[in-house]
This record gives C-alpha cells, sequence and structure tokens, in this order.
C-alpha cells in the first residue's frame, strides 16, 4: 500500500491553486465575497455579483438573507458553516449554503470572508428524481389494484342496467311520477359508478403500455375538447370564454393522453370557480410552441403551497385527490412539454407547452 506523503509546501501550493480557482473562476457555484466591518464590499468574484449585483465599497445588501447572517455574525463574531438559505434572483428561488467567517486582526474583527454554495441545480434534480420515484409508485399501485377494482365495478354497473330494466317493465303507464324519480335514482348511480372508472383509469394512465405518439392538428383538437366540457359548464352556471388561435399548428403527441391533461385542468377550474363565474380558455400558437391556457378567478393558490401542487396526491381541498396537475404535468414529461402554474388571489393560469411539428416532418410522418 502506498501512502501519500504531502510536505508543508505541497499543502500550501494545493491551497494556493484551490483559492486561485474559486476568487477566479467566472463559472463556479461558489460565490466568494470579502465585506469590512462597516459592510462595505472589499471583494467579489463574478458568481457573487450574479447573486447580489455587487460592487466594491458598496454595502452588502442587509435585507437579504446573507446580509441578516452577515451583520449577526460581525455582532457577536460567530462562524456559519452551511447554513442554508434562499434568495430571489431575477424573479427566481436560488437554494444557497452560506458560509461567514469573521478575520481577525490585532484581537478585532478586520473584515469578513463569505462563501455562497450555489446548490440550487441539485436540488432540482433531486426534487425531480423523488418527484419520478412518486410517480413510478403509482404506476405500480395501479397496474396491480386498478383491474382488481374495475372488474367489480363493471359488474355493478352491469346488475345496474338489469335492475333499472326489470323495474321499468313492472311500471305501468299510470305511474309517470315514479318512473320520473326511477330514472333519475338510475341515473345518478350510473354518474356516481362513471365517475369511479374514470378516476382508476386516469391511475392507469400513469404507466402506459402502449404509448404511441401521432401528429396532432391543435385548432380541431381544441374544439373537440372545448365541446365536450360545454355541457358541464352549463350545468354548473359557469361561463367559457374561449380565445381559438389565429393560425393552425401541428404538435406531436399522444391525443388520448393529451386530452385526458386537457379534462383535468378544466376539473380544477371548475372546482375553483363559483356559479356565474367564468373560465378563460387561451391558446397562443407560436414558431416553436403551442402554449394552452386555463385561467379561473378562484380564490388562487396560496404560495406557499404552490410549489407542492405538482406533487402527486398533494391537495389543500378535502374531497379532492390531488391527481389533476400531477397527471397533467405526467403527460407534458412523456410528451416534452412544460405544465407552468401562476397564481395570485383572484387568479390562477395553467398553461401546457407544447413543441410545435415543423410542417416538413408532418409531410414525412403522412406519407
Amino acid at each position: 500500500m502506498y501512502r501519500v506523503n504531502y510536505t508543508r509546501y505541497g499543502v500550501q501550493l494545493i491551497m494556493k491553486e484551490a483559492v486561485e480557482f474559486l476568487f477566479g473562476a467566472d463559472d463556479s457555484d461558489i460565490g466568494i465575497a470579502i465585506v469590512a466591518p462597516d459592510l462595505s464590499i472589499v471583494f467579489t468574484n463574478e458568481k457573487a455579483n450574479s447573486l447580489y449585483t455587487l460592487a466594491k465599497g458598496d454595502p452588502f445588501p442587509a435585507d437579504t438573507k446573507a446580509g441578516q447572517m452577515l451583520q449577526f455574525c460581525l455582532r457577536n463574531e460567530k462562524r456559519v458553516a452551511g447554513f442554508p438559505i434562499q434568495e430571489m434572483v431575477n424573479g427566481a428561488s436560488v437554494q444557497l449554503l452560506l458560509y461567514v467567517y469573521p478575520l481577525q486582526k490585532n484581537e478585532s474583527v478586520s473584515s469578513c470572508l463569505i462563501l455562497l454554495c450555489d446548490h440550487s441545480l441539485f436540488g432540482q434534480q433531486y426534487e425531480s428524481k423523488i418527484r419520478q420515484e412518486r410517480v413510478d409508485l403509482i404506476g405500480d399501485m395501479a397496474a396491480g389494484t386498478a383491474n382488481v377494482i374495475l372488474n367489480p365495478l363493471a359488474i355493478i354497473k352491469g346488475t345496474l342496467q338489469l335492475m333499472e330494466k326489470s323495474i321499468k317493465s313492472e311500471i305501468t303507464a299510470a305511474a309517470p311520477f315514479f318512473q320520473y324519480k326511477n330514472a333519475q335514482y338510475f341515473q345518478t348511480l350510473y354518474d356516481q359508478v362513471t365517475e369511479i372508472n374514470a378516476i382508476l383509469h386516469r391511475f392507469l394512465l400513469f404507466k402506459p403500455s402502449d404509448l404511441k405518439f401521432t401528429p396532432i392538428a391543435w385548432t380541431p383538437f381544441l374544439q373537440d375538447v372545448v365541446s365536450r366540457i360545454q355541457l358541464k359548464a352549463l350545468e354548473k352556471n359557469i361561463g367559457l370564454v374561449c380565445e381559438f388561435p389565429n393560425r393552425s399548428a401541428r404538435v406531436f403527441g399522444n391525443e388520448f393522453y393529451l386530452r385526458e391533461a386537457c379534462y383535468a385542468l378544466f376539473l380544477n377550474a371548475f372546482e375553483a370557480t363559483e356559479a356565474n363565474g367564468k373560465i378563460v380558455i387561451r391558446t397562443e400558437v407560436r414558431d416553436d410552441a403551442v402554449l394552452f391556457t386555463v385561467i379561473d378567478y378562484g380564490q388562487g393558490i396560496p404560495q406557499e403551497v404552490l410549489p407542492n401542487v405538482k406533487y402527486p396526491f398533494f391537495t389543500t381541498k378535502p374531497e379532492s385527490l390531488g391527481f389533476g396537475l400531477s397527471f397533467s404535468d405526467h403527460v407534458m414529461q412523456m410528451m416534452g412539454g412544460k405544465l407552468d402554474i401562476q397564481s395570485s388571489p383572484g387568479e390562477t393560469k395553467v398553461q401546457l407547452m407544447l413543441t410545435v411539428m415543423d410542417v416538413q416532418e408532418f409531410d414525412i410522418e403522412m406519407q
């Protein structure tokens, strides 16, 4: 076994190269700043500048999480190592690990070294992995249990049909009121069975057995989807405002899955909208993408829970599965698209972004 023997000179050389790299590298994920006791900037590297827009001689921004911790460390002559903070940079959330080291000279603090380690990408990859594991778990659960439930459900539906037929044959024309009420009862039962059946089939869609992609003409697809939800809008007394695109486009995907993803967005919007309210359906066709947006004017999604709404089974509604947005997000990932959610009190926008097919690609596909 060989043992590496580092001399003091060798260690100093390694440290010197590491410091030069951290202080001088433009693409480093570690921001470095040196701050005087009065909070004025002495030195910053490129990464620190990109996070806080710092300039030599200016005060370190005291209203930031890092600035607050810096003041605490200077005031109490304390060190902080690996303290997690979250800052907003250009409207986006950035995850940082903060290190603050007060540097002493003649038993007094002469300056303060700040290290800001950006681990946002790692956090995003971790969250993406967790989300995918949840989706896979749902798919496995669906494959193992949904069919077990679907078979008895089909028997229940068939039995209801036989019961309705038998009862109708026993009812004479002299009892029209009873016949009307009987039809209402059976329709209610059919609606509930259909709803359960739809939920179970959506479980199964998380683990597709045969997913085929084809070109989809967007405007005819949108017309078909909107026509199918108009009845539900009338039943809930909700107005639909549909803004159709001013030019045609084709996207590449699975039409059945895409339709189910759109329905999931509509169901969420219906749940958030009260009677006499409205839902806006907007489509923007760009050269490279189709942006399909569903806007409701309900209470909105609280900002503290907004990052979690794409997770399966996450919901703030007591009678909801928390399944719609996670399903739509899963479909977009399978089709190479993206789901984006923006919400504020009184308005929620959920947008699907799909890549537009080139016309030549479509012609080749059709041939």
